[in-house]
């Protein structure tokens, strides 16, 4: 059984190539070679009928709940997932769910406080089943867990800073890790923006 991915894999591949200059490793890009796909169509039909189901589902909760309470309980949407303040029962009226069934939604967390930056990058309140109790889930694109420790709801916003990312630095020898500063930025929202 293949992953979506491997449907919409190129089927153009280059080689790293690795050489030595002043004792340190370097790489140069090789030749393009043409390598076996499988159906690219394939993996284009699922990535967009997932997106589509995703955004007219979202749009449909964004209308219900400004139509039915007076606000928009509809928070956020990723590729795979809708994030909404819409109670259960409501959500039923729109979307099929179920943990296990093929094209069914999963319900995989209830947060009762939540803060979206962009996408791929928020915090959600959650409700823990093991430990009967709610608690703070960091997801955010970029940022290790050993960034997590600095994070509380107010200083999580764009310009965020905090040290404790490592990233390697090419040497005489080999490579070193060095600790950098991880930083949530907003280049991501200005191009988006400029791109729509």
């Amino acid at each position: 059984m293949h992953s979506i991915g491997k449907f919409a894999t190129s089927l153009v591949t280059r080689e790293k190539i690795p050489y030595m200059q002043d004792d340190i490793v370097k790489y140069i890009m090789g030749d393009e070679e043409d390598k076996k796909g499988l159906y690219i169509p394939t993996g284009t039909f699922i990535t967009a009928y997932a997106r589509e189901k995703t955004i007219r589902t979202s749009q449909a909760i964004k209308d219900y709940s400004i139509k039915t309470y007076g606000e928009d309980k509809y928070c956020y949407s990723d590729t795979d997932s809708i994030h909404t303040t819409l109670p259960i029962e409501d959500l039923l009226k729109f979307c099929e769910i179920d943990d296990v069934k093929l094209g069914f939604w999963k319900i995989e967390s209830k947060f009762r406080k939540a803060k979206f930056i962009r996408q791929k990058c928020y915090l959600e309140d959650i409700y823990d089943e093991k430990e009967k109790d709610y608690k703070v889930k960091i997801t955010c694109a970029g940022m290790p867990e050993s960034c997590y420790q600095y994070v509380t709801w107010d200083t999580f916003k764009t310009g965020f800073s905090c040290k404790g990312k490592l990233t390697y630095k090419t040497v005489k020898g080999g490579v070193k890790l060095v600790e950098t500063e991880f930083t949530i930025k907003d280049d991501m929202i200005k191009k988006n923006i400029e791109k729509f």
